[in-house]
């Protein structure tokens, strides 16, 4: 991750059911969340679904008004920053009314929509695009047509598959996506019943170089709303970003050199020479009167002891039973 600072996108997607009541109730969790952006995901089905699309009447069922977002958006604004991701063109229109309150995903149903794209760089200070579903030349020819303005671009892989399994990812298309001077995202939908998978994909990641992460919140995982797959509950999301926000960093040292606590571990968990019986001064040093104990003390390990023998060392002084002996007791 290096000196790249993590942001987190609590992403309200379908989990409100197309309940405005629900939605109310997801925004006033969202605030316990330490997420940096929320994103509401906005559609007019007649301009995104055939009535022969098996997602037609579902997606009819949870469609929510424009004028509705228009509210939640003025309510909102400020309060934490929005990212709003239009599913059809006549959504991209009336975001565009609030470019200078929020930011704009481009989604995968219209991230080949090149007059979309060239609008959206012209008009929002950021622009989140899901590159998910282009095979890795389309990527490039991407890349390649928008190079111009890297500094605005996030490019987020990550697919809804209810859920998105490990093996079905192509995460290292992250470590491209950077290495072509573009900032790189992660929108995880594993499946949250398994949070080691959740945890485990996300810190993939984070190892490849994302540097935001998106996520869905839902209010009650055994609800079962749309989207509920993939979303946590709203205590799970809080410490889910807590943990990659605070915690994680601790995982991704680079340290070469032995910590502190570390030598504090070898000395409480190695042995070190004991005295079996009362030493005499001048007396040599022998294994029969010495035993390795663990004494919570730095003395002489197995290895240093072998050199002081080697040595002939001999004890300067009278050594007590059950005395820790160290370097300064002895001599050649």
């Amino acid at each position: 991750m290096g000196k790249n600072k993590l942001e987190f996108i609590t992403e309200i997607a379908s989990t409100h059911g197309g309940s405005v009541r629900e939605f109310n109730k997801l925004i006033k969790k969202i605030k316990i969340i330490e997420g940096d952006y929320i994103k509401f995901q906005i559609f007019d089905n007649s301009e995104l679904c055939h009535q022969s699309s098996k997602l037609y009447k579902s997606l009819k069922k949870i469609e929510l008004p424009l004028i509705f977002w228009e509210k939640v958006i003025k309510k909102n604004k400020g309060k934490k920053n929005i990212i709003l991701e239009p599913f059809d063109e006549k959504s991209y229109v009336f975001s565009k009314k609030f470019k200078n309150d929020v930011l704009i995903k481009i989604s995968s149903s219209e991230h080949d929509n090149d007059w979309m794209l060239i609008d959206a760089i012209k008009n929002f200070k950021k622009i989140f695009i899901n590159i998910s579903g282009y095979h890795l030349k389309d990527i490039l020819k991407l890349l390649n047509k928008f190079k111009n303005s890297k500094k605005k671009i996030i490019l987020m892989y990550g697919f809804q598959s209810f859920p998105s399994n490990p093996e079905d990812l192509r995460l290292n298309i992250i470590k491209k996506i950077i290495k072509n001077g573009y900032k790189a995202g992660y929108a995880d939908h594993s499946d949250t019943k398994n949070l080691a998978n959740t945890y485990l994909s996300t810190a993939k990641a984070i190892d490849l170089g994302a540097t935001f992460i998106e996520k869905h919140v839902t209010l009650n995982r055994s609800d079962k709303k749309p989207d509920y797959i993939s979303s946590l509950n709203p205590t799970d999301h809080f410490q889910y970003v807590s943990f990659f926000k605070d915690d994680y960093k601790k995982f991704q040292t680079t340290r070469d050199q032995i910590s502190k606590k570390e030598l504090e571990y070898c000395n409480i968990m190695g042995k070190h020479a004991v005295s079996r019986r009362d030493l005499k001064p001048n007396e040599n040093l022998k294994y029969e009167d010495i035993k390795f104990l663990r004494t919570g003390k730095k003395g002489l390990n197995r290895h240093e002891i072998s050199f002081f023998i080697k040595k002939k060392s001999f004890f300067r002084k009278k050594i007590k039973k059950n005395l820790l002996i160290k370097a300064n007791h002895l001599s050649n």
